[in-house]
């Protein structure tokens, strides 16, 4: 099938790219961006870093003006992956099979630009979806999902690998549903939230916090690209890792600092004890 790609992360872009090319599809265009007014990264030119060269591509971060181009290369599937703008109906309308997106975060509940909030407030497990794109965001009609389980003591790696290596799998079951003429499971109408970015007030933590909650709020954090800060020895500073320490059981307040070797901290949480990696104080 001839595939139009819109993503604008390094990551989004390899499990498309990857996902197409084993399938024996073809890219026949792609369209990534530079983001939007309040969230400006350049992920765009790693996007195209990736792009083989005979494959055209825009730059755009308006989706009305790129809508002919789509258009006129006649793809059968249009495939969103971490896009952070709303498709335009004549990119949607262009699919001649479907226009879908590929969202990490369960329907409707966590619609929106993060869906990391279900990692942030301890679901035990996340949930990759792959919907049709519609006029709105994460609105669309449900072709497939895959649950995650979240897990007791997650780290932002493991669980960003698990999440990309879910990523196929889905695309694979949605795609085989739309080619059997399946509607989707169109998602129930209300008020639902829309999950906004993390503040710099979400990515500041308490040592009163349990140990999983302190991990999956770092590894939320982590994964939306906003820095966590904690304090340690009175002075904030910035987590970089952080995982338990096992079969220690503390005997003194939350934010105890036990022991220090260089930029690692071990510290007391509410229920147990973390040690966590520092960013060094001069960086």
């Amino acid at each position: 099938m001839r595939i139009a790609l819109l993503t604008w992360r390094e990551w989004g872009a390899r499990s498309l790219l990857e996902w197409t090319a084993t399938r024996g599809h073809e890219v026949v265009l792609l369209v990534t961006t530079k983001g939007r007014a309040d969230i400006r990264l350049d992920g765009w030119r790693q996007v195209l870093d990736l792009l083989p060269w005979q494959v055209p591509a825009i730059v755009s971060s308006h989706p009305a003006d790129f809508a002919g181009a789509v258009v006129q290369q006649q793809p059968d599937l249009v495939l969103s992956f971490a896009y952070p703008h709303l498709v335009d109906d004549r990119t949607i309308g262009a699919a001649r099979v479907a226009a879908l997106n590929v969202h990490p975060g369960r329907l409707p509940q966590y619609r929106g630009a993060n869906p990391f909030w279900a990692i942030y407030r301890q679901e035990p497990q996340i949930t990759i979806t792959v919907h049709r794109l519609a006029h709105g965001f994460d609105i669309g009609a449900v072709m497939a999902t895959e649950d995650l389980l979240v897990g007791e003591s997650p780290t932002p790696e493991s669980l960003f690998a698990s999440m990309l290596e879910c990523v196929p799998r889905v695309l694979d079951a949605a795609v085989s549903a739309v080619l059997a003429g399946e509607a989707g499971i169109e998602q129930p109408t209300g008020d639902f939230p829309d999950w906004h970015r993390f503040t710099d007030e979400d990515g500041a933590l308490d040592w009163d916090a349990t140990v999983r909650s302190l991990l999956c709020r770092h590894v939320a954090c982590t994964l939306a690209g906003t820095p966590v800060w904690m304090p340690v020895d009175g002075i904030s500073r910035r987590i970089r890792q952080m995982r338990p320490v096992a079969d220690v059981m503390p005997h003194h307040a939350p934010g105890t600092v036990l022991s220090r070797l260089g930029e690692d901290a071990i510290v007391v949480a509410a229920d147990g004890v973390v040690l966590v990696e520092l960013e060094a104080a001069d960086a």
